[in-house]
């Protein structure tokens, strides 16, 4: 078993599936992103993306949440990869994201998932928090700690009570 085995039974757990079912994107797509963000890519989320190259949302009933370092807890509805809805692609919305100089979202953060009502959750790539994921609210505190690392979330999700 693999260190990332339990990673991915804990999505499976929660039923996390692929967004369009025709989409199949290529695993070495991703190999690009360091090149593309400026910043290594931390392991545990390279791991995600090589296992789940396809966007996907959590089916399970009732739908899944995190608690955030404050206590405040939050939905969580979209992981990000590749897809053929732009509005979930995680290169689509890198793009986006630098082309308006970071106005949604801190160019430090890389967009990697979103909550029920269009929030986003970011990987830390900076210097001085690297692969610490952030919840970025509209209406919210502004960036909420949510994990230290891209495993820790994925640990820390759980099915809606």
């Amino acid at each position: 078993m693999t260190a990332t085995a339990p990673l991915f039974e804990r999505l499976e757990a929660l039923r996390y599936r692929r967004i369009v079912k025709a989409d199949r994107h290529d695993p070495a797509q991703f190999e690009l992103l360091a090149d593309i963000t400026g910043h290594p890519i931390p392991a545990d989320y390279t791991a995600f993306l090589q296992r789940h190259p396809d966007s996907g949302r959590f089916e399970i009933e009732g739908g899944v949440h995190v608690v955030a370092a404050s206590g405040r807890r939050l939905s969580v509805a979209i992981l990000y990869a590749g897809s053929s809805i732009d509005d979930c692609d995680l290169f689509e919305l890198r793009q986006e994201q630098q082309e308006e100089q970071g106005s949604f979202l801190p160019l430090h953060l890389l967009p990697i998932g979103e909550d029920a009502d269009g929030d986003l959750y970011g990987l830390d790539l900076g210097p001085e928090t690297p692969g610490r994921i952030w919840h970025a609210g509209v209406d919210g505190p502004g960036l909420e700690l949510v994990a230290t690392n891209f495993r820790v979330f994925i640990e820390a999700l759980h099915a809606q009570a």
